[in-house]
């Protein structure tokens, strides 16, 4: 088994005399018990405690930067389908939990107010109906309820003329 030097640090075999390096009697086989004082030194120096907060914390910092990351990146969208991520505009910890059944069961024009990274970013991936396809559809819409209404009412004109 190899153990560390207490002078130089050097890895040296437990069984060897002194250390190879620097020549360092090797307390492990020297014959008599030094003084307790001495005893508590030196076996401080050849044995090294673990602690381990240094871990805990390097591995604390790295999952609240890890978190930090994912709320900055992403929407963490919630419906009534389940929950899905959809890439944000921009990084920001703004409107990183959103309710798709919140935003669709408001106007539209509160909505925008509320949450107008998420709306963006949902109208963006196809998720939200955008502005234009919305106006296209409104049109499209009244067209057709237009055209109802004429026929109807060339059927009514058609009938009180006997035709």
């Amino acid at each position: 088994m190899l153990i560390p030097c207490p002078e130089c640090g050097n890895l040296c075999a437990q069984d060897a005399p002194t250390c190879p390096k620097c020549g360092k009697p090797n307390p492990a086989m020297a014959g008599e018990q030094p003084a307790e004082e001495e005893s508590h030194a030196e076996a401080s120096v050849w044995r090294r405690e673990v602690k381990p907060w240094p871990a805990m914390l390097v591995i604390g910092v790295a999952v609240l930067v890890g978190a930090a990351w994912l709320l900055g990146t992403y929407h963490i969208v919630q419906s009534s389908e389940g929950t899905q991520l959809v890439r944000k505009v921009h990084f920001t910890l703004a409107e990183s939990f959103v309710s798709l059944d919140a935003i669709t069961g408001q106007p539209a024009i509160a909505a925008k107010a509320k949450y107008p990274l998420a709306i963006k970013a949902l109208q963006r991936d196809g998720i939200l109906e955008s502005e234009s396809a919305r106006e296209e559809r409104l049109q499209q819409e009244m067209r057709e309820k237009m055209e109802q209404s004429r026929r109807e009412v060339e059927a009514e004109m058609r009938k009180a003329l006997g035709r």
